[in-house]
């Protein structure tokens, strides 16, 4: 994958992450919804760091 591609899908995790907690801590939402876009926050943002640590791998081919 392309260094550029994989800075791409970082930025777009992690306007879904930062969009989630925002969302989660300003808005009045119940604590069931609010713990589930908090579940989404994290996934999003490992989810970019996991496609940058494989934007870096090695390819063979």
């Amino acid at each position: 994958m392309q260094r550029r591609a994989a800075a791409a899908y970082f930025l777009f995790f992690l306007v879904i992450g930062i969009g989630a907690y925002a969302i989660r801590t300003m808005a009045n939402v119940p604590s069931g919804r609010a713990g589930g876009l908090g579940a989404v926050a994290v996934m999003s943002l490992l989810a970019g760091i996991l496609v940058i640590g494989l934007s870096y791998l090695p390819v063979r081919g």
